[in-house]
């Protein structure tokens, strides 16, 4: 018989990003030094499985934002799994994503109704 746990898991810091009053799509820092900067649509930071991009979509959402989760699970790098382990590790440290307080079981649903490449979360 299956054993389902509640886990901790990580988020995207809603502090740094998804802020309300920020028109959608608008990023609030040019400066790449800066910490994250905030946006409205979490879409920019989203993708699809892994197993259903195109080279040609991962380049977009590669370019989409600094911190979209192509670079967690399907890299560009020689050592994908080396470049996503130094993006998790970076990012938790500067704050782009915190672990959640208590332990939680998560409802997860992921869905491309328009086409197979593009994000609905």
């Amino acid at each position: 018989m299956p054993r389902v746990a509640p886990f901790a898991g990580l988020h995207y810091s809603l502090e740094r990003f998804g802020e309300t009053a920020v028109p959608a799509r608008a990023h609030l820092s040019d400066d790449e030094e800066a910490p994250p900067s905030r946006l409205a649509d979490v879409s920019d930071l989203a993708c699809p499985p892994y197993d259903v991009i195109s080279d040609a979509k991962r380049r977009e959402l590669l370019a989409r934002h600094q911190r979209n989760a192509i670079r967690l699970e399907y890299s560009a790098d020689a050592d994908p799994h080396a470049a996503a382990a130094a993006a998790l590790l970076s990012w938790t440290a500067d704050g782009t994503l915190e672990r959640r307080t208590e332990p939680a079981a998560y409802s997860y649903r992921h869905s491309t109704p328009s086409a197979p490449d593009e994000v609905s979360v």
